[in-house]
């Protein structure tokens, strides 16, 4: 829950300094900004066609290795259409964690403790996002904009290696036996 936090509030809650950072004036940053938080209600919309055919283990994998794939390309990239398509895509690959992290959530904790463990990380990960906050706004004047990404990029490959490899398999299975 740490993790996913920081790669999801991480990036969508310092885009605009993060492009700034990475040379975009404040007016520039904010409109490529703008096209790239476009992904979360289309993201959304295209991830419902494909939410119920994968497990959602797998969905979380996927899709922590997408913005491990397109964070790493929007720390390379100088051209800002290529920032805005990189941006799009890790926003998109959010979206997707998102809705795939809190329906497995609700899978892996038997019926009687569910609520309260599902609220229990929830909570965690916003409490989490404080402190995450302030770490990001350290590196980012230590280590701009890339040490940001790097830090997002780190902080997914822990959601992805963690749940790829600890999380049960939960498709197909009763709740209470998973």
């Amino acid at each position: 829950n740490f993790f996913q936090a920081i790669g999801f509030f991480g990036f969508g809650n310092w885009l605009p300094a993060l492009l700034s950072g990475k040379g975009a004036t404040v007016t520039h940053s904010l409109l490529y900004a703008f096209f790239i938080t476009l992904a979360y209600p289309l993201g959304s919309l295209i991830c419902s066609r494909y939410a119920d055919k994968l497990e959602n283990k797998w969905q979380i994998v996927f899709s922590s290795l997408m913005t491990v794939v397109f964070g790493t390309l929007f720390a390379l990239a100088t051209n800002p259409v290529l920032m805005i398509i990189c941006g799009f895509l890790i926003t998109y690959s959010n979206a997707w964690l998102t809705f795939s992290y809190h329906a497995y959530q609700t899978e892996i904790f038997p019926t009687h403790i569910r609520a309260r463990a599902v609220g229990f990380c929830y909570s965690f990960s916003r409490l989490s996002t404080v402190f995450s906050s302030i770490l990001i706004g350290i590196i980012l004047q230590y280590a701009g904009s890339q040490g940001v990404i790097a830090f997002i990029v780190l902080s997914m490959l822990m959601v992805m290696l963690s749940v790829g490899i600890y999380g049960p398999k939960t498709r197909g299975l009763d709740l209470e036996n998973i």
